[in-house]
């Protein structure tokens, strides 16, 4: 291994133009989620946010002796603005997902993103860092040349944005993920029970966290232990191994399965969809290119042709199918 080779590496794994469909396909899912778990944090307004809310603006941004993003600390809070912003947020989300104006509403959903968690601390999960890290990189993909209406926009001018990108932003995407999970495995090596097998028993003895029964299996102390063991060696796997080409598919594959067994189990809001998009992201678009296409083609032969609602049939030609 020389200077040259770890330089030409860099250069192919960051900068290396790659089809721009596996980022935008990122961002609606990414849009999709944060509008979900936006639209229930504000099922509880007046308790996160509101004036008379569980921790005031004063008392929030006390808990910072630096500068913080926090638009609210600017503003005489009242429910009038809290819920212009609060509608000015889902009109941002709904504007990034689809793709329009992207660059634009990118930043403003960060901002207010950003704001909304800084307003209330006491309610932040690692969900919501997580969000705010990949809002603040999707500012700098290009994740609207393809799948968004910018991208429609641009065709009809006479200016199409070039479907191949440097996939630099992705990149920052995956090795995102592979620290969230190898920094897991770090922090669990520390621990006493995740060594001698006990871990898996107590984390689904959280009656607090208990979404829905516990197996059966999970009774036995032999495949409490099993558990607990695999648990490592499966986010070690996904934060290191993943990036191998023959490793890859068959780890997003038991990675997904495994977030959806503690999803099933743990009500823990939004991390393990989020972390399930992550591992999406991981995919290399290009190799699945053609099964895309030949899905895309089936579903419009058999759907989007018998549509009887016009309007309905002329956007999902326009977004997906670029018409």
């Amino acid at each position: 291994m020389t200077i040259n080779n770890l330089r030409s590496f860099w250069n192919t794994f960051f900068f290396e133009k790659r089809p721009s469909e596996g980022i935008a396909i990122f961002r609606i899912l990414l849009g999709l989620l944060t509008l979900f778990t936006f639209f229930q944090d504000t099922l509880r307004v007046e308790d996160f946010w509101g004036p008379n809310a569980i921790q005031s603006v004063q008392t929030g941004m006390g808990n910072y002796h630096f500068p913080v993003l926090n638009i609210f600390q600017y503003f005489t809070l009242s429910y009038e603005l809290l819920y212009f912003l609060i509608t000015i947020q889902f009109l941002s989300l709904i504007a990034f997902t689809i793709g329009f104006k992207t660059r634009f509403f990118s930043i403003l959903s960060f901002i207010l993103l950003v704001s909304f968690q800084q307003r209330n601390i006491n309610m932040l999960s690692s969900a919501d860092l997580l969000l705010r890290i990949f809002f603040l990189i999707m500012i700098f993909a290009p994740s609207a040349n393809t799948l968004s209406l910018d991208a429609k926009i641009a065709r009809k001018k006479g200016k199409p944005l070039p479907k191949d990108v440097s996939p630099w932003a992705h990149r920052l995407i995956q090795l995102q993920i592979a620290v969230v999970y190898l920094s897991t495995v770090i922090a669990k090596s520390k621990g006493i029970t995740w060594l001698d097998g006990s871990a898996v028993y107590y984390s689904t003895r959280l009656i607090d966290l208990t979404r829905f029964p516990v197996p059966f299996l999970l009774d036995w102390k032999w495949f409490l232990m099993l558990s607990t063991w695999l648990t490592l060696l499966i986010e070690f796997s996904l934060g290191s191994l993943i990036f191998i080409k023959e490793f890859k598919k068959p780890l997003i594959i038991i990675g997904i399965l495994f977030h959806l067994g503690i999803e099933y189990m743990m009500s823990i809001p939004t991390f393990e969809f989020l972390m399930i998009i992550g591992l999406l992201a991981m995919f290399d678009f290009e190799d699945y290119r053609e099964s895309i296409k030949k899905f895309k083609s089936e579903f419009k032969n058999k759907y989007v042709n018998k549509m009887n609602n016009n309007i309905l049939k002329k956007l999902i030609t326009a977004w997906i199918y670029n018409e």
